[in-house]
């Protein structure tokens, strides 16, 4: 915003040419009464008093160019006030001496050409010129002393009344300065701000666009006279126009907020965040200030924002979803382990175990999955998976790896990076039909990206890795909904739409972070961001998969609420060897438990009333040994840390097989046989 249109009179570039003017006025009159008073001197006959009056003329010529060449109001002011009492001199005798009345003109203009020192300078000279020396030096025959002392007391006045008035003036003109400078340094502070706050300031009427600030260019790229040939509306997207009208067409008008997208001079949209304020006037005019700045980047993270909370939010019912379909599988596993061995049980044990990693999916979108991070050398990983990948992709995709020799550790969780790999290929082969090339590059990068800061994503140490394919891109709508679970571009029945979404739930669970870059014909790079480590690996545990234990004889206590599940799982540790007792509910199960201490207790988690976690530390407190197993169908890490603070229990995600479940009680009944030996 540029400073105000106007001009202040008491401006020093203005007081100087006011005094200019006044000069050159007060010579033009000193010209013309000069004629007049040579004429009438040649009228009363006095031929010599006229011709000394007449020379003036030059004089005053002489005055206006020396004060045209020395550009001084001062040294010309000075001249021409001399001329005026040496005027006086000449004029003094030959009219009586009535003239010397005249001097009261000395003050008057010394004051206000020279100011008020000045001013006080010429009236002490003509105070003692007309009360002193010109009686002295002309003598008039007719001329009285109270003529002289009546002329000089006159001029008294009159240049103490000039001196005064010159001084209150210079005084408010100075006061005047003072408030005009504090005024600009006001106003340009607020430009200042306005302007580093809102770039694009622009003043519009009926006629179109009046004013606009340089920064019109920096948000649009037009300047200021480009803008200005058309109306505001030209600029603004069709599908806000409406908006905007309703807004500025209001009765009465009045201020608005509006984000608004207007056209940049190289043919884009622009987002910008708009302030309308009507401003009082002529009612005829229609005079608007609009200010915008740019919010393009706050768009941007706002949207990525809202679909964050989305996904969470799609996350909680997914996992919800998964775990009604666990305790439904659970029940299918434990009625087909229970048939006769044939390609029928066969076949549905599959089917349920393909299931159970459909499920699985679920879980690690909502993140759910309690699947334990450690410390993995991702170099190592990928080029294990490495000939498995190309066996995924088509033999016209060529298949690059860019990779250090050196070992690269990341915190993350054991075989999630696999899968990850997996989807994120299998996608990649899906977009190239016709061939291309996928590069798979590793580098080691800190977050400092605005967009996944505002996801939340610490900016710390990552490993970066970027799958890079140059297949034919997706559309800002496909990118914006490409983590959404059961959301897919590939025709029905020919995916689960669950790859992405996933990646997404583990990636995001396991502290790290994935970003995709697209658009239509320049392909897809996925930056996939893992939590860098420093510590050695860790070597996975193994467990024995052919248990065959039996438990013949030993009493365990299954607490479940469902009863589907309930009957399922009776069988299931029936056929282990255990004498079950069943509960439906946790209080149920601290009575039986009263009556005799069990050897076992196996208790879901999630039941009305009493938890399975407190069930398990009320149990304990009356028998600290007691071999606890806790089963849900929500693999949650929270139940994780806490099943690893308490030794005598272990924790089992469903759907699970009772040889699973055997192999779980196994290990808590030998945990508790050395606890046993040592107390």
């Amino acid at each position: 915003m540029d400073a105000l249109p106007f001009r202040d009179p008491n401006d020093p570039a203005i007081e100087a040419n006011r005094l200019s003017q006044l000069l050159l006025f007060a010579i033009m009159i000193a010209v013309l009464t000069t004629i007049l008073t040579t004429a009438m001197m040649l009228y009363l006959g006095h031929l010599a008093t006229a011709g000394w009056i007449a020379l003036t003329l030059p004089l005053y010529g002489l005055v206006t160019i020396v004060f045209y060449i020395t550009k001084s109001t001062r040294l010309a002011a000075h001249g021409f006030i001399l001329l005026i009492c040496t005027l006086l001199m000449i004029d003094y005798g030959p009219d009586g001496g009535y003239a010397v009345m005249a001097t009261c003109a000395i003050p008057l203009a010394a004051s206000a050409m020279l100011g008020t020192r000045a001013g006080i300078v010429w009236t002490i000279i003509g105070v003692v010129w007309a009360g002193y020396l010109g009686p002295i030096v002309f003598r008039p025959t007719d001329f009285s002393q109270a003529l002289g002392l009546g002329s000089a007391i006159m001029t008294l006045v009159v240049g103490t009344a000039s001196v005064i008035v010159e001084s209150t003036r210079a005084r408010a003109v100075k006061e005047a300065r003072k408030y005009r400078r504090d005024f600009e340094a006001h106003q340009e502070r607020i430009r200042t701000f306005a302007e580093s706050t809102f770039p694009g300031i622009t003043v519009t009427s009926e006629k179109g666009i009046e004013y606009s600030s340089p920064g019109v260019k920096v948000l649009l790229g037009y300047t200021a006279d480009e803008f200005s040939q058309q109306l505001i509306v030209d600029y603004v997207h069709p599908d806000d126009l409406p908006g905007l009208y309703e807004k500025v067409l209001a009765v009465p008008p009045k201020g608005f907020r509006a984000e608004i997208r207007l056209r940049h001079k190289q043919g884009h949209w622009v987002w910008l965040e708009a302030f309308g304020i009507p401003q009082a006037g002529d009612p005829d005019e229609d005079l608007w200030i609009f200010a915008a700045r740019d919010i393009q980047e706050e768009r941007r993270g706002r949207e990525q924002l809202m679909q964050s909370h989305r996904l969470e939010g799609i996350g909680f019912l997914a996992a919800g979803v998964a775990h009604d379909f666990n305790n439904l599988l659970s029940v299918i596993i434990g009625r087909a382990e229970l048939m006769p061995r044939s390609e029928h049980s066969e076949s549905i044990l599959l089917a349920a175990t393909q299931a159970s990693e459909l499920t699985s999916s679920l879980m690690s979108f909502g993140r759910k999955t309690a699947t334990p991070a450690t410390t993995i050398d991702v170099v190592k990983v990928i080029r294990r998976v490495k000939p498995m990948l190309e066996s995924l992709l088509r033999p016209n995709v060529e298949f690059m790896l860019d990779c250090p020799d050196e070992p690269v550790n990341a915190h993350f969780a054991d075989g999630q990076l696999d899968q990850i790999l997996l989807n994120l290929v299998t996608n990649a082969k899906e977009a190239m039909p016709n061939g291309g090339k996928l590069s798979l590059l590793i580098e080691l990068a800190a977050t400092t990206e605005p967009q996944l800061l505002s996801r939340g994503v610490p900016a710390a140490g990552y490993v970066l890795l970027k799958l890079i394919d140059t297949g034919p891109g997706m559309s800002d709508e496909t990118l914006q909904h490409a983590f959404d679970p059961y959301y897919s571009t590939k025709p029905l029945h020919t995916g689960s739409g669950l790859g992405l979404a996933s990646v997404y739930g583990i990636v995001r669970d396991g502290g790290g972070a994935i970003e995709l870059e697209s658009s239509l014909g320049k392909g897809t790079i996925a930056r996939l961001y893992l939590p860098r480590a420093i510590t050695p690996m860790q070597q996975p545990k193994q467990s024995n998969p052919n248990f065959t234990g039996q438990f013949f004889g030993q009493r365990c206590i299954l607490v479940e609420d469902d009863s589907s599940v309930r009957d399922a799982l009776e069988i299931g540790l029936e056929s282990l060897g255990f004498d079950v007792e069943v509960a439906s509910q946790g209080t149920q199960a601290l009575e039986m438990a009263e009556q005799r201490q069990p050897d076992v207790v196996v208790t879901d988690i999630v039941m009305p009333g009493i938890r399975g976690t407190e069930l398990t530390t009320l149990l304990h407190q009356k028998y600290p040994n007691l071999p606890v197993v806790l089963v849900s169908g929500f693999a949650d890490p929270e139940v994780e840390a806490w099943v690893a603070g308490h030794p005598m229990a272990s924790f089992l995600a469903k759907p699970f097989r009772a040889a699973d479940l055997g192999r779980g009680i196994n290990e808590l009944l030998t945990r508790k046989a050395q606890l046993d030996l040592i107390s």
